[in-house]
């Protein structure tokens, strides 16, 4: 007899505007923080609150959790937009299939939410032509990425006054 457990994360395509709508909504807080110190494997990290946009927080340091299993995964120190919940043992756990990301590479969890454009009707590319056009998109969707971000956190700005 073999048994295994597996979790698989599948999530779903729904529209940016209404994912931002819901993760404000569904979220406990949403700040920008400086994470300080990750673990892939285990799904945790160290953080430091910047700035608040809703929650109530009485320190600046915290624990947090992701799913090793369910993007987005935190990947890399710096400075994070973060939205999630405290569970009973104050540790932050963000929303899976939510919109926390990087400022330095928010391209990593918005690629997805950015389709990359149809290739041009019957025209078969070089190797070279394929890469080159790989390329342009890896770095169309950062620079789209970046102003996403940019807009979302001057939304939540004004959410909050």
């Amino acid at each position: 007899m073999i048994s295994s457990k597996s979790f698989a994360c599948t999530c779903p395509p729904i529209p940016l505007k209404h994912l931002q709508q819901m993760e404000y909504e569904n979220s406990e807080c949403i700040f920008i923080a400086k994470v300080t110190d990750f673990n892939e494997t285990k799904g945790t990290f160290k953080f430091e609150i910047i700035e608040s946009f809703k929650g109530e927080i009485n320190t600046r340091k915290f624990e947090g959790k992701f799913s090793y299993y369910c993007l987005p995964w935190i990947n890399e120190k710096g400075k994070w937009l973060l939205y999630g919940d405290f569970n009973s043992d104050n540790v932050f756990e963000i929303n899976n299939c939510g919109l926390s990301r990087s400022f330095t590479h928010p391209e990593n969890n918005m690629a997805s939410r950015i389709p990359p454009p149809p290739p041009p009707p019957d025209k078969e590319f070089t190797k070279k032509e394929e890469t080159e056009r790989f390329e342009r998109y890896k770095t169309e969707t950062r620079k789209k990425a970046h102003l996403i971000l940019k807009e979302e956190i001057k939304k939540l700005k004004a959410k909050r006054k």
